[in-house]
Protein backbone atom coordinates (compact mmCIF):
# COMPACT_ATOMS: atom_id res chain seq x y z
CA UNK A 1 0.00 0.00 0.00
CA UNK A 2 1.24 3.63 -1.29
CA UNK A 3 1.03 6.33 1.61
CA UNK A 4 1.58 9.58 1.05
CA UNK A 5 4.26 9.58 2.94
CA UNK A 6 5.89 7.36 -0.23
CA UNK A 7 4.48 10.04 -2.55
CA UNK A 8 6.17 12.72 -1.23
CA UNK A 9 9.40 10.87 -1.18
CA UNK A 10 9.24 9.81 -4.47
CA UNK A 11 8.41 13.00 -5.84
CA UNK A 12 11.75 14.32 -3.89
CA UNK A 13 13.40 11.49 -5.62
CA UNK A 14 12.22 12.40 -8.76
CA UNK A 15 13.42 16.42 -8.58
CA UNK A 16 17.21 15.24 -7.14
CA UNK A 17 17.43 13.01 -9.70
CA UNK A 18 16.45 14.97 -12.11
CA UNK A 19 18.77 17.33 -11.03
CA UNK A 20 21.91 15.40 -10.95
CA UNK A 21 21.03 13.73 -14.13
CA UNK A 22 20.97 10.54 -12.24
CA UNK A 23 18.80 9.00 -14.97
CA UNK A 24 18.72 5.14 -13.05
CA UNK A 25 17.36 7.27 -10.26
CA UNK A 26 14.67 8.76 -12.36
CA UNK A 27 13.67 5.75 -14.21
CA UNK A 28 13.10 4.18 -11.27
CA UNK A 29 10.22 6.99 -10.23
CA UNK A 30 8.50 6.20 -13.87
CA UNK A 31 5.81 4.05 -14.63
CA UNK A 32 6.80 2.26 -17.69
CA UNK A 33 3.76 3.88 -19.92
CA UNK A 34 4.22 7.42 -18.30
CA UNK A 35 2.80 10.24 -19.69
CA UNK A 36 4.38 13.83 -19.53
CA UNK A 37 2.99 17.18 -20.49
CA UNK A 38 3.46 20.73 -20.76
CA UNK A 39 0.14 22.10 -21.86
CA UNK A 40 1.88 25.85 -22.24
CA UNK A 41 4.19 24.23 -25.10
CA UNK A 42 2.35 21.52 -26.53
CA UNK A 43 4.67 18.91 -25.25
CA UNK A 44 3.24 15.43 -24.61
CA UNK A 45 5.89 12.51 -24.46
CA UNK A 46 4.72 9.28 -23.62
CA UNK A 47 7.01 6.12 -22.37
CA UNK A 48 9.60 5.69 -19.77
CA UNK A 49 12.52 5.47 -22.43
CA UNK A 50 10.95 8.80 -24.58
CA UNK A 51 10.59 10.66 -21.33
CA UNK A 52 14.91 9.75 -20.29
CA UNK A 53 15.59 10.52 -23.85
CA UNK A 54 13.76 13.71 -23.39
CA UNK A 55 15.08 14.63 -20.28
CA UNK A 56 18.86 13.77 -20.90
CA UNK A 57 18.38 16.11 -23.60
CA UNK A 58 17.46 19.32 -21.69
CA UNK A 59 20.16 21.99 -20.70
CA UNK A 60 22.31 21.63 -17.52
CA UNK A 61 22.64 23.85 -15.05
CA UNK A 62 19.85 24.09 -13.38
CA UNK A 63 18.80 23.09 -8.93
CA UNK A 64 15.23 22.46 -8.19
CA UNK A 65 14.32 22.99 -4.93
CA UNK A 66 10.61 21.27 -3.96
CA UNK A 67 8.98 23.62 -1.53
CA UNK A 68 5.74 22.55 -1.20
CA UNK A 69 4.32 18.63 -1.59
CA UNK A 70 0.83 18.28 -1.53
CA UNK A 71 -1.22 15.00 -1.54
CA UNK A 72 -4.38 13.22 -2.01
CA UNK A 73 -6.01 11.14 0.74
CA UNK A 74 -5.62 8.51 -1.57
CA UNK A 75 -2.05 8.52 -1.66
CA UNK A 76 -2.85 8.67 -6.10
CA UNK A 77 -1.94 12.44 -6.84
CA UNK A 78 0.32 15.28 -5.75
CA UNK A 79 0.92 18.61 -6.65
CA UNK A 80 3.86 20.15 -6.30
CA UNK A 81 5.49 23.19 -6.54
CA UNK A 82 9.17 24.16 -7.35
CA UNK A 83 11.68 26.55 -7.19
CA UNK A 84 14.47 26.69 -10.52
CA UNK A 85 17.26 28.38 -10.22
CA UNK A 86 18.58 28.22 -13.70
CA UNK A 87 22.52 29.15 -14.68
CA UNK A 88 22.66 32.27 -16.93
CA UNK A 89 24.14 32.16 -20.48
CA UNK A 90 26.19 35.01 -21.56
CA UNK A 91 25.55 33.85 -25.15
CA UNK A 92 22.00 35.10 -24.68
CA UNK A 93 22.89 38.33 -22.90
CA UNK A 94 20.21 36.79 -19.97
CA UNK A 95 19.50 34.84 -17.62
CA UNK A 96 18.62 31.41 -18.89
CA UNK A 97 15.16 31.76 -16.58
CA UNK A 98 13.99 35.62 -17.30
CA UNK A 99 11.15 35.85 -19.31
CA UNK A 100 11.75 38.09 -22.39
CA UNK A 101 8.61 40.35 -21.37
CA UNK A 102 9.63 39.91 -17.64
CA UNK A 103 6.18 38.70 -17.13
CA UNK A 104 5.34 39.76 -13.36
CA UNK A 105 5.63 37.12 -10.40
CA UNK A 106 7.20 35.42 -12.96
CA UNK A 107 10.62 35.11 -11.12
CA UNK A 108 11.93 35.97 -7.75
CA UNK A 109 15.13 37.08 -9.08
CA UNK A 110 16.92 36.98 -12.64
CA UNK A 111 17.50 33.10 -13.39
CA UNK A 112 14.68 31.85 -11.20
CA UNK A 113 11.34 30.91 -11.38
CA UNK A 114 8.69 29.04 -9.71
CA UNK A 115 6.72 26.01 -11.45
CA UNK A 116 3.65 23.97 -10.30
CA UNK A 117 3.93 20.33 -11.50
CA UNK A 118 1.01 17.66 -10.75
CA UNK A 119 1.54 14.19 -10.56
CA UNK A 120 -0.79 10.56 -10.63
CA UNK A 121 1.02 7.34 -9.36
CA UNK A 122 -0.07 4.38 -10.61
CA UNK A 123 -0.77 1.25 -7.40
CA UNK A 124 3.07 0.35 -7.18
CA UNK A 125 3.79 3.99 -6.39
CA UNK A 126 5.45 4.86 -9.27
CA UNK A 127 5.11 7.96 -11.44
CA UNK A 128 2.29 7.56 -14.33
CA UNK A 129 1.97 11.02 -15.40
CA UNK A 130 3.28 14.58 -15.30
CA UNK A 131 1.69 18.02 -15.88
CA UNK A 132 3.90 21.07 -15.69
CA UNK A 133 3.07 24.75 -15.39
CA UNK A 134 5.37 27.51 -15.52
CA UNK A 135 4.17 31.13 -14.90
CA UNK A 136 5.92 33.17 -17.97
CA UNK A 137 5.03 32.08 -21.19
CA UNK A 138 7.18 29.42 -23.38
CA UNK A 139 7.98 28.68 -26.76
CA UNK A 140 7.51 25.54 -27.50
CA UNK A 141 10.74 23.51 -27.71
CA UNK A 142 11.75 20.92 -30.52
CA UNK A 143 12.80 18.04 -29.72
CA UNK A 144 12.70 14.50 -31.37
CA UNK A 145 10.93 12.73 -28.23
CA UNK A 146 8.38 15.23 -28.89
CA UNK A 147 8.15 16.00 -32.24
CA UNK A 148 7.88 12.66 -33.24
CA UNK A 149 5.22 11.56 -30.23
CA UNK A 150 1.86 10.60 -31.59
CA UNK A 151 0.64 12.66 -28.55
CA UNK A 152 2.02 15.83 -30.40
CA UNK A 153 -0.69 18.63 -30.41
CA UNK A 154 -2.80 17.60 -28.15
CA UNK A 155 -3.09 15.21 -25.00
CA UNK A 156 -5.17 11.66 -25.80
CA UNK A 157 -8.36 12.12 -26.56
CA UNK A 158 -7.93 15.44 -26.97
CA UNK A 159 -10.27 17.03 -30.25
CA UNK A 160 -11.32 13.34 -31.18
CA UNK A 161 -12.45 12.76 -34.47
CA UNK A 162 -11.03 16.63 -35.85
CA UNK A 163 -7.41 17.70 -37.64
CA UNK A 164 -4.65 17.79 -35.13
CA UNK A 165 -3.89 20.95 -33.38
CA UNK A 166 -1.26 22.95 -35.15
CA UNK A 167 2.14 23.30 -33.71
CA UNK A 168 4.15 26.24 -33.40
CA UNK A 169 7.25 27.23 -34.74
CA UNK A 170 10.02 25.92 -32.80
CA UNK A 171 11.71 27.82 -30.20
CA UNK A 172 15.17 29.59 -31.80
CA UNK A 173 17.13 28.96 -28.43
CA UNK A 174 16.04 25.85 -28.28
CA UNK A 175 17.53 24.79 -31.58
CA UNK A 176 20.97 27.19 -31.23
CA UNK A 177 21.24 24.76 -28.06
CA UNK A 178 21.32 21.35 -29.52
CA UNK A 179 23.13 22.73 -32.65
CA UNK A 180 26.05 24.08 -29.93
CA UNK A 181 25.71 20.82 -28.14
CA UNK A 182 23.81 22.18 -24.82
Amino acid sequence: MTTTADLRAAVETYWSAAEARDWDALAATLADDVLYEVPQTREYVRGKERYLRFSRACPEGRSVRVESVVTDAEARRAAVRTHFVMETDPDLGLDAGASEAGAPGAHRSPGETLALHFFVFDEAGRISAITGFRPEPRELSESPETSESPERGGPPGDNPGGPPRPVPPSSARYAAERKAGR
